[in-house]
């Protein structure tokens, strides 16, 4: 078993990560321990645990905490491969506004084959729920997987990943007009998305890169009450297909050691998400004739030094920062945010 905990502070540039930009000052504790538990010499399991806190200085309305056990569970079944169960269980909870918490059951069977010694093939069916119990955002998700990894080297692999699920939410309804009216409909989503990822690993560090393309085909429908956000002043509107869109996003991270114990962690993403049917609007709030579209970027640099290590413990300073920009030509979802933390990291 290892165990780590990280203390620390970050300061943020825009805490609502929109275009508000209002700046604030946050504590930050993470306790994570990880485990593997071996029932037999065939079956094989591994399970996380992590705590993550934060406090903010002003705008508490954001202060939470995360649970998140995340375990893994597999069977070698002779030589043609075997079975595997992945387990994801969050409990999110934000302690000065309640409706906004959370918990998430996700689980993901699989089962491998290896067409030769070098490529496995993988099919899995997902299943979540994800459940508020003091709002109405309760929903439910469901489809299958498939996967092709190819191993050049015992260091070297490529995965391509293919998976399609539908979305139920089960509180929601479709509007019928822009008087707020709504169906017995309930409102779905259709979500596919392809992936290629590629990873390295060397011999003080590993790196890796990928691209993927995703859909999302949803029947829900959304009341736009134009400049004025008023109920039944005459200016709303009920615009079809609103969550609709396709996203493209490529990104890759290197973690390598320095020198001396230095490691560094760099990872970067790029994102462009259009809108199919959602407008646009500008800075009063009036529609702009264009479809939203929206190109994201980050980038972030973690950098830990050793500052004590004596057996099997160690400590570690630790600095990150973290850049997104958000340029989209609807005014309310252009942003920018930095995040600088500075934190002790100790493992035991």
């Amino acid at each position: 078993m290892r165990s780590d905990i990280e203390i620390g502070s970050e300061w943020t540039g825009n805490v609502y990560q929109d275009y508000s930009a209002l700046p604030d000052r946050a504590g930050i504790l993470n306790i994570n321990i990880h485990s593997s538990l071996n029932y037999t010499p065939v079956v094989f399991s591994w399970w996380d645990y992590q705590l993550s806190l934060k406090k903010y200085s002003d705008f508490d309305f954001f202060d939470y905490n995360l649970h998140t056990l995340n375990g893994r569970i597999s069977k070698n079944i002779g030589e043609w491969g075997g079975v595997e169960l992945k387990l994801l269980y969050l409990l999110y909870q934000q302690s000065n506004y309640s409706p906004y918490n959370f918990s998430n059951l996700y689980l993901l069977p699989e089962i491998k084959y290896y067409i030769t010694d070098y490529t496995i093939l993988k099919l899995g069916y997902t299943a979540s729920n994800v459940v508020y119990p003091e709002y109405i955002l309760d929903y439910n998700s469901s489809g299958a997987s498939v996967k092709i990894n190819q191993e050049f080297s015992l260091f070297t692999s490529l995965e391509l990943s293919v998976s399609a699920s539908q979305k139920n939410y089960p509180e929601w309804q479709i509007f019928t007009s822009s008087a707020g009216a709504f169906s017995s409909e309930s409102q779905k989503a259709d979500e596919t998305e392809t992936g290629l990822y590629f990873t390295h690993i060397m011999q003080k560090g590993q790196a890796g890169c990928y691209c993927t393309y995703a859909s999302l085909d949803s029947n829900a429908n959304f009341v736009d009450y134009g400049k004025d956000i008023t109920l039944g002043t005459g200016d709303e509107s009920l615009v079809g297909n609103y969550y609709n869109n396709l996203s493209r996003k490529f990104g890759g991270y290197i973690q390598y050691k320095i020198f001396g114990g230095l490691t560094s962690f760099i990872s970067f993403s790029m994102k462009d998400t259009i809108y199919q049917s959602r407008l646009a609007r500008n800075l009063l709030g009036e529609f702009t004739g264009e479809k939203r579209t929206d190109w994201n970027t980050s980038a972030a640099v973690s950098i830990s030094y050793p500052l004590a290590k004596i057996e099997g413990t160690s400590l570690d300073i630790k600095l990150d920062y973290t850049n997104e920009t958000n340029s989209s030509n609807d005014y309310f979802y252009d942003y920018k945010n930095e995040i600088t933390g500075l934190s002790f990291l100790c493992r035991f």
